[in-house]
């Protein structure tokens, strides 16, 4: 009889750690539920915002382009067919808006359609993907719904708000840097960091929007500034997507100084002498500046009193693209 409760005692403690196991390892009825409602969730912000990309289409296709993007097709036509920059084309912009119109536009001109058709369709399809990355990179900060409400708001903005500048510099700055202020909320928070591969597409996306004109620098300055000052943890400036940002602005800048000589040397005096944008007084500015600054203030206070990364970052941004 001892023999046999010794046997039997020791025999049912690996069978008690068996049962542990396998009831550690069972999902449990929440954690299910919660898988469930991610899928659910993934499927509702796609569906919302495929609904507002087609919307968006049908409105855009509807109606006649920005005269500003128009012109900026036209130019790239050119580009396309021999033309050279600054001397067959002037124009006191850098020429990175039409170096990106080049993918578009040779689509159209092969395809036979109005060049402003699969601009404004690229460019749709491209604010949808930048939504898309904002939710994504936000995931684990919010619950569900808070990331999904989110989500369809910048779709939103992006795709509906921009109504007739449609295409601008301006918009395409605003898509290009969402997932950068995403990723910037996260480093200010602390949640943990991403793939080396996503940080980078990121900045290079991000840099790619600020290089489009020189002021937009301000807003990775200030978005940065305040990473550093109200994180909730230390983090390094150089990170992989602040490199990655630096360097398309740095190539950039390197490429025209080497190969747009013509528009550095004729274009660039003469629209310091006669375009209205250029060397504007300070004084002129600051009215505009002050009331940027005044309505950013209630976003600000907000979002430092309830320690938000991600509302701290965007009125940081908010400032940077008022400031430019």
């Amino acid at each position: 009889m001892e023999v046999r409760g010794l046997q039997h005692e020791n025999s049912s403690r690996p069978l008690t750690k068996l049962v542990g196991r396998a009831t550690a390892r069972r999902p449990t009825k929440s954690a299910m539920h919660f898988s469930a409602g991610g899928v659910g969730n993934f499927w509702l912000i796609t569906i919302i915002v495929l609904l507002l990309t087609a919307a968006t289409i049908h409105i855009q296709l509807s109606t006649y382009p920005n005269h500003d993007v128009a012109w900026v097709l036209w130019g790239t036509q050119e580009l396309l067919t021999g033309a050279r920059w600054g001397v067959d084309i002037i124009e006191p912009n850098p020429p990175l808006a039409w170096y990106l119109s080049m993918p578009s536009t040779a689509l159209g001109m092969s395809l036979g359609l109005p060049l402003d058709w699969t601009y404004r369709i690229l460019v749709s399809l491209l604010a949808a993907l930048s939504a898309g990355c904002f939710a994504w990179l936000l995931r684990g900060t919010r619950s569900r719904i808070g990331v999904g409400m989110l989500c369809a708001a910048v779709a939103a903005c992006l795709l509906l708000l921009p109504g007739r500048e449609f295409g601008q510099r301006e918009h395409l700055a605003a898509m290009a840097v969402m997932p950068y202020l995403a990723l910037a909320s996260r480093q200010a928070g602390p949640e943990g960091r991403i793939s080396h591969l996503a940080a980078t597409l990121i900045g290079l996306a991000a840099g790619m929007g600020v290089a489009l004109k020189p002021y937009f620098i301000a807003v990775p300055l200030l978005v940065e500034g305040a990473v550093q000052l109200f994180g909730n943890r230390r983090v390094s400036l150089f990170r992989i997507e602040n490199i990655a940002l630096g360097a398309v602005i740095a190539i950039y800048a390197g490429f025209l100084l080497l190969f747009e000589q013509a528009y550095l040397s004729q274009v660039v005096p003469l629209a310091n002498e006669i375009y209205w944008s250029f060397n504007l007084p300070l004084i002129a500015i600051w009215p505009k500046l002050i009331q940027a600054f005044v309505l950013a203030i209630p976003i600000i206070v907000y979002a430092i009193y309830q320690r938000d990364s991600l509302g701290i970052v965007l009125a940081a941004a908010l400032c940077g693209f008022a400031a430019s």
